[in-house]
């Protein structure tokens, strides 16, 4: 079984900041960093103990479509209706897609994207409604949705439905 972990937006910093924890820990195994004043949201994962890039996020203006790469290679495709009356998305790994629906307005939020015989990719929540001050996400990878794609898909998440602006 892969570990869950915790992913939370980081206030006060210049670009917008993630820390990430695997479930139960104290110290922050990765971040994941925005290019500060960018048109369309890009951002990277980074492992915090080698510094190394794992992966990077780039997004269109509209925030409706996202390509997830590392190293030059695309991992996954996330996109997101123009217009939403509820919050959903769809998933592409290779040649599979998966869908998600996270309902309209909830104090729970779980997108758990799933493909046509019904296995589960990955699974991201959202706990806490507006009222908090600062966005935590669950994010739990399996076999078909690594790490790197999930965290990055949780970023993806938060920048189309939960940011400000």
């Amino acid at each position: 079984m892969m570990p869950s972990y915790e992913l939370t937006q980081r206030l006060m910093s210049l670009a917008t900041y993630y820390d990430v924890r695997e479930a139960g820990q104290e110290d922050v195994a990765f971040h994941v960093k925005a290019e500060l004043m960018s048109p369309r949201p890009s951002c990277a994962l980074w492992d915090e103990k080698t510094n190394e890039e794992l992966a990077h996020l780039k997004g269109n203006f509209n925030k409706t479509h996202f390509v997830i790469a590392s190293k030059g290679k695309e991992l996954a495709k996330v996109d997101f209706p123009t217009i939403a009356f509820k919050k959903k998305l769809a998933l592409t790994i290779g040649d599979k897609q998966y869908h998600a629906d996270a309902g309209v307005l909830s104090t729970l939020y779980n997108f758990s994207c799933v493909d046509a015989d019904g296995k589960v990719a990955m699974s991201v929540t959202k706990k806490e409604g507006f009222t908090k001050v600062r966005d935590r996400f669950t994010v739990e990878p399996s076999d078909l949705a690594p790490k790197e794609i999930a965290l990055l898909v949780a970023v993806a998440i938060h920048t189309r439905y939960f940011e400000m602006i």
